[in-house]
């Protein structure tokens, strides 16, 4: 197993069954996967675990390194968190515990600690599912996938040279930061770090960024010239072209299946 050559692209490169699935199955299934997750009722614990069961089986299927892809997910969730932090002192419910801040009241209740706890938990379990599918998938895959679900022209297109443009401006800044360093560098002898004072670091970054906007503009726009040269024309070809199998289709359909038996039995049991 070796991990993807480039920092930005979350694709891990390994022999799986997960990552020879065709694209179009495995966007289905992160898709039902992350509806069935936002519909479940809050507090919906047993339910919980069973997806984290099946998620954590995947994972483990796929032969990528679990702690990276748990690391993932975690770094995306955290601004979630914070989003959700008022949840805590929901109205309703019984009150736990009572905090004085600002000269206000606020009380912890067990309704807002569920609604809490529980976004947090359907939140990893979309965020990891997705960690998932983009660690066991080429973009350019899931490029041609959306197109054979039946996604836009034109989103695919943007999407395609989103994905294009984000490396060229990453080595855009790599040789920026390199040419700033050569240029404030000091001698060892000399002592201290190299660089200005701070108000001098500061103008010079913002120096920087505007550089970077003109630099990448234009590198893009070669590169998007030298596309149109090639014969692009915003369609995201492929060597391969072929339908779903019938075994592919009975699967998206067991798995929707599945997913309303959960739905309906976390309603009828989490009912109220």
């Amino acid at each position: 197993m070796a991990a993807s050559h480039n920092h930005l692209d979350p694709y891990i490169s390994a022999s799986s069954s997960l990552h020879m699935l065709d694209a179009r199955l495995k966007l289905c299934a992160l898709l039902i996967f992350m509806l069935s997750t936002a519909l479940l009722p809050m507090g919906a614990w047993a339910a919980y675990i069973l997806l984290a069961a099946v998620l954590i089986s995947a994972m483990l299927l796929a032969h990528v390194p679990f702690r990276l892809l748990l690391h993932r997910s975690l770094a995306i969730e955290l601004p979630f968190v914070l989003m959700v932090l008022p949840l805590l002192f929901r109205s309703g419910g019984v009150e736990i515990v009572r905090f004085q801040a600002a000269g206000k009241t606020l009380a912890l209740t067990d309704t807002g600690l569920v609604g809490f706890l529980s976004i947090l938990v359907k939140t990893w379990l979309s965020i990891q599912a997705a960690v998932l599918v983009s660690a066991v998938t080429r973009f350019e895959d899931v490029l041609v996938g959306l197109r054979g679900l039946g996604y836009p022209k034109l989103l695919n297109a943007v999407l395609a040279l989103m994905w294009r443009y984000a490396f060229i401006l990453a080595a855009e800044a790599r040789r920026m930061l390199a040419a700033r360093t050569a240029r404030s560098g000091r001698a060892p002898e000399a002592g201290g770090k190299g660089g200005g004072a701070l108000i001098w670091r500061a103008r010079v970054t913002g120096g920087m960024a505007g550089s970077l906007l003109l630099r990448s503009l234009e590198r893009g726009e070669r590169v998007y010239q030298a596309m149109k040269a090639r014969g692009y024309n915003g369609e995201t070809r492929t060597l391969v072209a072929r339908q779903l199998s019938a075994g592919e289709k009975w699967m998206i359909a067991a798995m929707v299946m599945i997913a309303l038996l959960l739905l309906l039995a976390a309603r009828q049991i989490y009912r109220g």
